[in-house]
């Protein structure tokens, strides 16, 4: 374990905005390696920063200090918590809480998303959100976190915003465990939470899906239609073909999106219009979509 001087020149180093970028990373992993608490607060302290490499070094170092002081989660949560902190700490806080092993952070992470103390949080409550989401899917995965993060979206105290972002973070993931608990959303009154729905059950493509979304392709919400045409399409219906097409507009940044689903259809009706606007597209990725769209078609 290193000593309180080497401890307090690593810090001293670290702070030192007139060093280079590599000497203060440097300083901060070399903390994170120290085994010594003291390093624990002016590493929290650190995440203030807004140079978002040095951030990453300085979370890899809390990680690493977790393998011999546990209760480093306890005032990355208190950051958290914390609305008169800034925002970047805020973040840092809660980017860290969702490396860490202790089923705490979790806690804190999702006391942070179904708060409505703090009006100025959406984005933190989305990085919280996407904390407990890594947590809950990573490697062999936090089963607590997972439950926590379905479970959530029944919360009646949490924000829409917050549920939402829970509905397409589980699309994001593509777990299976996922389909019962969105497809259940999908019955809510809320456009938001439905238009989420949707899309996380496209993403993760279990054909159970298809008829609770199809039973939407009527709707006389424009929003929410595109996003049951765009699932249904991903799930591979031929429902949503001619929607898919009549959506297609060389000047849309889903246009490339929408030539990879025609084409996963396989459906021949759509190579005219595929066709038609190829020429009309100037980014070289998306013309590159259309192209493997209209091999597929033949």
């Amino acid at each position: 374990m290193a000593k309180k001087q080497t401890i307090e020149k690593l810090v001293k180093t670290m702070n030192n905005e007139k060093k280079d970028w590599d000497k203060r990373n440097e300083a901060a992993v070399n903390l994170g390696e120290s085994g010594n608490a003291d390093a624990i607060e002016p590493l929290v302290n650190a995440l203030e920063e807004l140079n978002i490499f040095f951030k990453m070094k300085v979370i890899d170092a809390l990680v690493k200090l977790e393998e011999t002081h546990e209760m480093v989660w306890t005032p990355l949560t208190m950051v958290l918590w914390d609305a008169g902190k800034s925002a970047d700490w805020r973040s840092g806080a809660a980017m860290a809480l969702g490396k860490l092993k202790n089923e705490n952070a979790v806690d804190g992470l999702l006391r942070a998303l179904s708060s409505q103390e703090d009006p100025s949080s959406n984005f933190l409550n989305q990085l919280a959100m996407q904390s407990v989401a890594a947590k809950a899917f990573s490697g062999k995965g936090d089963k607590k976190a997972m439950d926590q993060l379905i479970n959530l979206r029944r919360d009646s105290v949490a924000p829409l915003e917050v549920k939402s972002w829970v509905a397409r973070s589980l699309g994001d993931q593509g777990n299976p465990k996922a389909v019962d608990p969105l497809i259940q959303s999908l019955k809510t009154e809320h456009l938001l939470i439905k238009k989420a729905a949707a899309s996380a059950l496209g993403k993760i493509g279990d054909k159970k899906a298809i008829e609770p979304i199809a039973a939407f392709l009527n709707t006389d919400e424009e929003s929410l239609r595109e996003d049951v045409v765009l699932a249904l399409g991903k799930l591979g219906d031929k429902r949503a073909l001619k929607p898919l097409i009549e959506m297609l507009d060389p000047e849309s940044w889903k246009v490339g999106e929408l030539a990879t689903i025609l084409g996963n259809i396989g459906d021949k009706e759509a190579k005219k219009p595929l066709e038609k606007i190829q020429n009309k597209v100037d980014d070289e990725e998306t013309k590159e979509k259309i192209k493997e769209a209209l091999e597929k078609l033949g």
